[in-house]
């Protein structure tokens, strides 16, 4: 097994975890916002896991924008990661040649113009997402802990999606 392969499969295994996660908690409070991570959840470990892109360009654009409407007009906690999380990854079927680990690393930077930079921005608020929900990691009791740690794993693989995948 090659070194992509095994980050492939333990993003995808990480990804699912986090889906799995929300897919216990939709009764709670912030349920578009929930189901909105779910479904990002289970995209990122469908784009992750190295046996290949499951899910046509067409159908991840429209769904996506559909659950980032669906979150910005919801009212819930986390309201903005999931509806910044839906545009990044509706904006990642866009993408020329966008492809899944096993296939394409580094693509995503690579087009050039636009999208490169595009990429980095979306990163670069990821990137913030990680620091905040990792101050609330530290100090936080059990609940808002396990929340912040399932955000941050979420930031953190898909900063990394946007960096080098496409």
């Amino acid at each position: 097994m090659t070194f992509a392969t095994a980050v492939g499969w333990g993003l995808a295994a990480v990804m699912a975890g986090a889906a799995g996660r929300q897919a216990y908690r939709l009764n709670s409070p912030g349920r578009p916002v929930r189901a909105a991570h779910l479904l990002m959840c289970a995209g990122m470990a469908a784009m992750f896991a190295p046996v290949g892109w499951s899910i046509p360009r067409l159908a991840g654009v429209v769904v996506y924008l559909a659950a980032a409407v669906w979150c910005l007009v919801a009212r819930g906690p986390h309201r903005l990661h999931a509806v910044t999380g839906s545009v990044a990854m509706a904006y990642m079927f866009v993408i020329p040649g966008m492809g899944h680990l096993g296939g394409m690393a580094g693509m995503a930077m690579g087009p050039g113009g636009a999208y490169g930079w595009i990429s980095l921005a979306l990163a670069a608020y990821f990137a913030g997402e990680t620091v905040s929900a990792f101050r609330v990691l530290l100090t936080a009791r059990r609940g808002p802990a396990a929340d912040a740690a399932c955000h941050m794993a979420v930031a953190i693989a898909m900063g990394y999606m946007l960096l080098t995948l496409g």
